[in-house]
């Protein structure tokens, strides 16, 4: 029995227009101040309400699953390009607002090392060393005497 496929919603749009959509949405993703104020309206402190560019902001701007949009930019280079840039402009704002604390710096580590491959490194130094065991009994006698000597030096 054939599979039956649903049609792509893919919009037809011609590249200039996907371009425009994509610069737009770019330019939407910016962080804003609010005023938190007490019941009578006194401002008492501000917070930032932080619109970091994503794919999945993106998909939903444009009414898309996100696996429709990873399949698109595998068939059509202007989805490439909103790849790009999204997940550019998302690395750079991170980069630079997390080193200023003006993000968390666990949500940043987080979402670079998720999205953008940066890692918490720590060098470790493993010292390891490889002896053979022998085959005869002999060998194994002389082995153990060998450590049983080694032993009675330390104790």
């Amino acid at each position: 029995m054939a599979k039956i496929w649903r049609p792509s919603k893919y919009l037809n749009h011609a590249p200039e227009e996907w371009r425009k959509i994509i610069d737009n949405y770019l330019e939407w993703c910016v962080d804003t101040e609010e005023a938190l104020t007490d019941q009578f309206w006194n401002v008492k402190s501000y917070i930032t309400r932080v619109n970091i560019p994503s794919v999945e902001g993106f998909c939903w701007l444009i009414k898309i699953d996100k696996n429709s949009f990873y399949d698109w930019t595998r068939k059509h280079e202007i989805f490439l390009y909103a790849l790009r840039e999204i997940k550019s402009q998302q690395a750079q704002r991170l980069l630079n607002k997390g080193l200023w604390w003006q993000y968390n710096t666990w949500v940043v580590t987080r979402m670079l090392a998720a999205n953008h491959w940066y890692a918490d490194k720590q060098e470790t130094k493993v010292d390891q060393t490889t002896k053979t065991i022998p085959a005869s009994e002999s060998e194994l006698d002389e082995a153990l005497t060998k450590l049983q000597e080694e032993k009675a030096k330390y104790s």
